[in-house]
């Protein structure tokens, strides 16, 4: 390898050379994988890719809505995040960082349409393999308390969401 800008460079002989010195090998298949710390998720089949975010709220960029649910078909989106925007308005602001605005399951008491302000729930992954994600969501507020348990399961051609909600009182739960 030439260095130095005293050379005439020769793009293909440094590549070549690079090659030679590492070797490039092509990853044969994605697979699925688990990233504990960050507590994100990625479950892989032939054609699907689904990202599973459980990440704890309080850390990095945040949002309620935890854990939400991206999937992917050939690499073209099938189930989408709504994403973010310019958090200059109140309204927009409010909005993309509730619950609602993701692929999530809204609690609240009943009668309420947004959830009251209550402590941050615990976020865990409770268990994970190639085809399998089941995470746990945890809220002991004073007005509000349930544990909400999502499971995603990969199929060679397809795959399942299963969401269950439990409270000590009554509480309205929907699906976004």
């Amino acid at each position: 390898l030439q260095v130095g800008d005293s050379y005439a460079m020769n793009a293909d002989k440094d590549i070549a050379l690079v090659r030679e010195v590492f070797p490039l090998r092509k990853q044969e298949r994605s697979r699925s994988i688990m990233f504990p710390d960050s507590r994100f998720a990625v479950l892989r089949a032939e054609r699907l890719a689904l990202y599973v975010d459980a990440m704890p709220l309080g850390l990095w960029h945040i949002h309620d809505g935890k854990p939400n649910l991206l999937a992917y078909v050939d690499g073209r989106p099938l189930l989408v995040d709504s994403g973010g925007c310019s958090y200059d308005d109140a309204w927009h602001h409010r909005w993309y960082k509730s619950a609602a605005a993701h692929n999530a399951v809204v609690v609240t008491p009943p009668g309420e349409a947004v959830p009251t302000a209550t402590p941050l729930p615990e976020i865990t992954i409770q268990r994970f393999t190639p085809k399998l994600v089941r995470c746990r969501h945890v809220l002991n507020g004073d007005g509000l308390a349930y544990t909400w348990t999502r499971e995603v399961r990969l199929y060679d051609h397809g795959f399942t969401v299963t969401d269950h909600v439990t409270a000590p009182r009554p509480v309205h739960a929907r699906q976004m």
